[in-house]
């Protein structure tokens, strides 16, 4: 056995992939999804199981002119719901929800515009009625994905601190933990 490193892909062979804030392996497909600091978004197909070398890589980051691209290049979490919606964090942009993961992705926005409290976030979990939980440097969001309509939460309703950060975890029994630059929450 030996250790391999991903830029020995000739993917990366002009462009060295530093800075990975997130990697994620996707429960339905054979893909390993990495957030970069500031290089967006990167799908490793691992469908082969050989050499990182012969791993198909793609790349996907935020193109003005095309509003279905994805909305910062800065990603900070993946997460895939039980429903199979994928969905990304990003410091920046808000959320997305991809569409067509496997294939070609698109990416939906949401953003302060559609009333989360900022456009940083900085970690997502999901509950079991498939809402999401977006850890942001301002307080902490609930986004229905069903009604697409965010509920903001602050010190005013409970949390012990606004400044989350990028670690978060769902226990086993059903509630979470974030961490803050305070401390972390519990609920």
């Amino acid at each position: 056995d030996y250790i391999e490193n991903l830029n020995s892909n000739p993917f990366f062979k002009t462009n060295n992939l530093s800075l990975v804030r997130y990697v994620y392996k996707d429960p339905i497909y054979d893909f390993i999804w990495l957030g970069a600091d500031s290089d967006g978004l990167f799908r490793v197909d691992i469908k082969n199981k050989g050499s990182i070398k012969d791993f198909k890589v793609n790349q996907f980051v935020n193109d003005k002119i095309n509003k279905r691209s994805i909305s910062s290049n800065f990603v900070t979490s993946v997460i895939r719901l039980p429903n199979d919606e994928l969905w990304i964090g990003t410091e920046g942009g808000g959320i997305c929800k991809v569409v067509k993961s496997d294939t070609e992705p698109e990416f939906i926005s949401f953003s302060e515009k559609h009333g989360l409290s900022n456009n940083v976030v900085k970690s997502i979990m999901y509950d079991d009625e498939n809402n999401l939980w977006v850890a942001k440097n301002v307080g902490l969001n609930k986004f229905n994905t069903k009604e697409q309509r965010f509920r903001r939460f602050g010190v005013s309703d409970g949390l012990p601190f606004e400044d989350f950060w990028f670690s978060s975890e769902k226990l086993d029994n059903g509630y979470f933990l974030f961490s803050g630059l305070d401390g972390f929450c519990y609920f």
